[in-house]
């Protein structure tokens, strides 16, 4: 058994007894984008942030959507031929940057 067998199957069953943990959603992303498997990464991404504001009733935390994070929901994009949603995520994070720079 390979490590990253074991890792994928430790995180099945993390994600089976506490589904809702934006931090296991977070690493089972990672996990997907790590062997290329895009589609899936971005759905954890995504469902990372809904989870952790409540459906977007509060703001993400920086904790699940960091600058990595928004680096490969782009690469995932490109990847995945999703030009418009690559213009979505570049706007956010422009948007992010200058609300830092403001503060």
């Amino acid at each position: 058994m390979l490590v990253s067998d074991a890792v994928t199957t430790l995180m099945q069953h993390a994600l089976c007894v506490n589904p809702t943990q934006p931090s296991w959603l977070k690493t089972q992303a990672d996990l997907h984008f790590a062997h290329a498997q895009y589609s899936g990464a971005m759905h954890c991404y995504m469902e990372a942030a809904l989870v952790a504001s409540d459906y977007f009733s509060r703001p993400v935390p920086k904790t699940i959507l960091d600058d990595q994070v928004y680096k490969r929901l782009i690469k995932s994009c490109n990847f995945l031929q999703c030009y418009t949603q690559v213009g979505g995520v570049d706007r956010t994070i422009f948007k992010i940057q200058d609300e830092k720079k403001m503060n």
